[in-house]
């Protein structure tokens, strides 16, 4: 870990990344690093965006008068379930609930980089249609009701950002490749009010960039293989991350891709046990459980 991003957090500053995933990995970091060092530790506050949101709203709830209900994903996903069957395109529609996921995920989108949707006077497909009319009732509900939602959440703390109590604390956005509308304008006030504190960009990073073209999968994930062999000689202590689609359908393939390069000895000596240099990010599905599938079949 960076000795100026170890500082920070020593500091006492709040780090917001862009996912849960990158909050807990930054938090083992340091917690390696000071059990390295045998010094005890106070948990430092790394927290994804939508938690760091969620967090300044329970504290703006003290400070204003507005009773606001904040709805969770389950209940966002009923809300629009329920306008949707109840509209006149649900007869149309063979999955309300694919329907609706698809709404949120757009309706987020628009919302995220401030984008209106569909202006009047502008001719629309049934689509088009259906959708500005979904959106139209879900936050005519929201405003009855007081209730927030994931996508407007950010944009109630911008309203309300000089109800904030806490200003002495320090903030950073941390893994973010790119700002959407929305957390552009929450760092601008954070800036404004000397809350905001900007990392050093890293020198060793993005040094070079390289394209390489695989006849197949089998290949792609070889060549990916032989590449992190390659980095992992050149430094023993270097983090690589490789991306791949539709990881659970390609499990096996990269499973044995993987352990054929990095862990060849495992294929000649079947009674050893070996440590895999490498992990998949994604778990297995409950129902590939032979257990779990038992009793799912059991249920039903």
């Amino acid at each position: 870990m960076d000795s100026n991003f170890s500082q920070l957090i020593e500091a006492g500053a709040t780090i917001v990344t862009p996912t849960k995933r990158l909050s807990r990995h930054l938090s083992y970091q340091y917690a390696q690093e000071k059990i390295k060092k045998k010094t005890s530790w106070i948990t430092p506050d790394f927290l994804p965006w939508e938690g760091w949101c969620k967090n300044i709203f329970d504290k703006l709830l003290f400070s204003t008068n507005e009773p606001r209900i904040l709805l969770n994903s389950f209940q966002q996903q009923w809300l629009w379930e329920k306008i949707i069957r109840n509209s006149k395109y649900s007869n149309r529609l063979l999955r309300i609930d694919k329907t609706s996921k698809s709404s949120i995920n757009c309706y987020k989108l628009c919302k995220e980089w401030g984008i209106p949707i569909f202006p009047e006077d502008i001719d629309l497909t049934e689509d088009a249609n259906a959708f500005k009319e979904w959106v139209s009732m879900y936050e005519g509900e929201k405003n009855n009701n007081c209730w927030l939602d994931d996508a407007c959440l950010p944009d109630y703390i911008i309203s309300h950002f000089d109800n904030i109590t806490f200003r002495s604390k320090k903030i950073t956005f941390y893994g973010f490749d790119q700002l959407t509308k929305q957390q552009s304008k929450i760092k601008e006030l954070l800036i404004d009010l000397n809350m905001y504190i900007d990392l050093p960009i890293l020198k060793d990073r993005h040094q070079t960039i390289a394209f390489s073209s695989q006849n197949d999968l089998d290949s792609e994930i070889h060549a990916a293989a032989c590449w992190a062999k390659e980095k992992i000689k050149e430094n023993n202590n270097v983090t690589i991350g490789i991306i791949f689609s539709n990881i659970n359908k390609i499990r096996g393939k990269l499973e044995y891709g993987f352990s054929s390069v990095l862990t060849p000895e495992k294929f000649t000596k079947p009674e050893v046990t070996f440590l895999k240099p490498y992990s998949i990010s994604m778990g297995k599905p409950l129902s590939t459980y032979p257990l779990i599938h038992i009793a799912i079949n059991l249920l039903s």
